[in-house]
């Protein structure tokens, strides 16, 4: 005889606390994590012993997420490969991973730059851009009045920053601007993927998180030997230098930051993770305050507000590059297809 076992109502009330707060702490942790990243790279770059050189810094970065997937991947297991959203995604390696390596190591040299706050916030034009490029222009995503005003918005108040940075040098607007330009490329690329039907397998769609690491190390060990491998065994036998605290924080603080992210996949939803991009672009800009002592101008924080309202109120349109694959992810885990990702 079948035993019927009936949850009390604190039972649940007990499971759905325990599960909020489980979730709350991810998020939180990533936020730091994420802030803290984002200020180990200006200060690799900008006060590290006269490190300059932004390959070899996204090379360490890649060389952690390339073991991490291969362990994930091993733990994981296989799993069905036909599915339509990754064969998408494995024509798209290629020219998504070049983008994202180009954004990256344009991203390293603008920190020699420019300041931390500055860099982070201005990040949501490369958003902009790619909805504006793919609405407007392309039209290959679902055009809203209010998501295109926003980014206009955004665009704006990220040349405001800009124009209102205290003696701006022009070699780190540039390269920002490049790094933005890769960025938004690279943001187009991954809408592609939505237009084909999502499958349900939520292992392989967490592996989109590390798909393109292994290919990036490919791509940029070239660049490394080529351009900076000399200068840097030049750099490394001056008296005083040592490399160990930079290979192991800057190792050991991704393969963190990449745990955190696996761990809030499927438990978070990106509405969540969308607010908690806002929370760290402000926490960043305090943090940056703090640590290196950086000075904003009126007409900064006014287009870091601009930037903020923009990304708040775009009718949930203009998404950034995490942001992003977690809507992807959670709309592959139930098995949506690519109209559910335009809402």
């Amino acid at each position: 005889m079948q035993r019927c076992v009936i949850s009390s109502p604190s039972d649940d009330f007990e499971r759905t606390s325990l599960s909020f707060a489980l979730q709350s702490w991810y998020i939180m942790v990533w936020i730091t994590l994420s802030a803290i990243s984002m200020l180990l790279d200006k200060y690799v770059m900008y006060f590290f012993q006269g490190f300059s050189f932004p390959i070899t810094l996204a090379l360490l970065q890649y060389a952690s997420s390339t073991l991490l997937a291969l362990s994930f991947h091993w733990l994981a297991g296989s799993c069905d490969k036909e599915d339509g959203v990754f064969n998408t995604y494995n024509r798209c390696t290629i020219p998504l991973t070049i983008a994202l390596v180009l954004s990256k190591c344009l991203r390293n040299a603008a920190y020699m730059y420019l300041s931390a706050g500055l860099m982070q916030m201005t990040e949501a034009a490369a958003a902009a851009a790619s909805y504006l490029l793919t609405s407007i222009v392309i039209d290959t995503e679902g055009y809203s009045r209010t998501a295109c005003m926003c980014g206009f918005v955004i665009l704006l108040g990220a040349a405001m920053a800009f124009y209102g940075q205290n003696q701006l040098e022009m070699k780190g607007l540039l390269l920002q601007a490049g790094s933005l330009s890769a960025e938004s490329f690279y943001l187009m690329l991954l809408k592609q993927m939505s237009h084909q039907k999502a499958g349900r397998c939520l292992s392989q769609a967490r592996f989109i998180l590390l798909r393109t690491a292994p290919t990036a190390f490919l791509l940029l060990l070239p660049l490394f030997i080529m351009i900076e491998m000399r200068p840097l065994h030049q750099h490394a036998a001056t008296p005083g230098f040592t490399s160990y605290p930079l290979i192991l924080n800057v190792s050991t603080l991704q393969v963190l930051h990449l745990v955190t992210i696996f761990l809030l996949c499927g438990s978070v939803t990106w509405k969540g993770m969308r607010k908690a991009e806002q929370c760290k672009e402000w926490l960043a800009i305090l943090l940056s305050l703090g640590c290196f002592g950086s000075k904003y101008t009126l007409l900064q924080i006014c287009g870091f507000v601009a930037t903020s309202f923009g990304m708040s109120r775009n009718d949930n349109k203009i998404l950034n590059q995490e942001v992003l694959v977690f809507k992807l992810i959670e709309a592959v885990s139930v098995g949506k297809d690519d109209r559910s990702l335009r809402t």
